[in-house]
């Protein structure tokens, strides 16, 4: 997914901000206008709050508003407009009543992987004990989750995770990336947050998962053109190889034959690099010891010819 993309997804997340000073916006063709205010902008994408009894949030593409619309995204006003609008505090409730005050600024979808290995339990490669507290406490619901089974404690996932004698676990986790007032991040799962909080969360997730998709499509579909266009390329090599290995068993037989009437014969060329190093014995046909040899130093360049002798009639 494109950074642009997945930020627009954001905006509709966390721009929703009290009504700021609602401004009258429209189409490129000025058919189509309405209300609204400002929350949220980046390179492509301008989220606005409807001016209505909803407060309707809508993402709309820079380039399908007016050039009036268009210029006043580009304004320091518009900036700091969307700016107001981005930075208010945002809490989020889990399902267990804990709020939390952190914005969320990603999307994503992650597999967690579980193991006990030489006595130790390792999360994706990490040891348990070295996560941070948070993320200790996020690894216990995950697994609380989708084993069913109530996991409080680092004893009890120990406890747990003997039984699996060492077989490892994968979980699939989307959800959403927090950053605290400290900045720090964390991955949280949708289904920690509440539901009155998941309603708000679900509809940017729909849009990443779908343009999250596409992509992968894409690439599939670019891996497979790229393997399609190598295998016709090997194909044609080896076409090239078996047409030139005929050529050249036909000019043996033509050369064979040309032997046993006569009318050449088969020499041992011996060679040697230019620069020095292990000589090597090639063999051709010739009617003459200087046909041979001049035929061998074509072929061979960067050779020089030590000897030559024939060995056949």
């Amino acid at each position: 997914m494109s950074r642009t993309l997945l930020s627009a997804c954001v905006l509709l997340l966390v721009c929703v901000a009290p009504s700021l000073a609602a401004r009258k916006w429209s189409d490129a063709t000025g058919k189509y206008t309405f209300e609204g205010d400002l929350v949220g902008v980046n390179d492509s994408t301008a989220v606005i709050q409807k001016a209505d009894k909803k407060k309707q949030l809508v993402a709309i593409k820079i380039a399908q508003l007016s050039q009036a619309d268009q210029e006043y995204l580009k304004s320091k006003e518009a900036a700091d407009v969307a700016s107001k609008a981005s930075n208010g505090e945002q809490t989020w409730t889990m399902k267990s009543g804990l709020k939390v005050n952190a914005r969320v600024v990603d999307y994503g979808r992650k597999d967690v992987t579980i193991q006990r290995r030489r006595g130790k339990v390792y999360v994706n490669d990490r040891m348990f004990e070295n996560l941070s507290g948070v993320q200790q406490k996020v690894l216990l619901r995950i697994v609380s989750h989708f084993e069913d089974v109530p996991l409080e404690t680092a004893k009890d996932l120990n406890e747990w995770i003997v039984k699996l004698k060492a077989a490892p676990k994968t979980y699939t986790c989307d959800g959403v990336m927090l950053e605290l007032e400290n900045g720090d991040e964390y991955g949280v799962p949708f289904f920690l947050f509440s539901d009155a909080d998941l309603k708000v969360l679900e509809p940017g997730w729909k849009q990443w998962l779908a343009a999250h998709e596409a992509r992968e499509k894409a690439e599939q579909a670019q891996a497979d053109k790229e393997r399609e266009a190598l295998l016709l390329q090997k194909q044609a090599e080896a076409y090239q190889r078996d047409r030139e290995a005929e050529h050249q068993m036909r000019m043996m037989e033509l050369e064979l034959s040309a032997v046993e009437a006569g009318v050449t014969d088969i020499w041992e060329v011996e060679l040697k690099p230019r620069g020095g190093g292990y000589s090597r014995v090639v063999v051709t046909s010739g009617r003459n010891s200087d046909v041979a040899a001049r035929k061998v130093t074509e072929k061979y360049p960067g050779y020089v010819i030590v000897g030559v002798a024939k060995i056949s009639r």
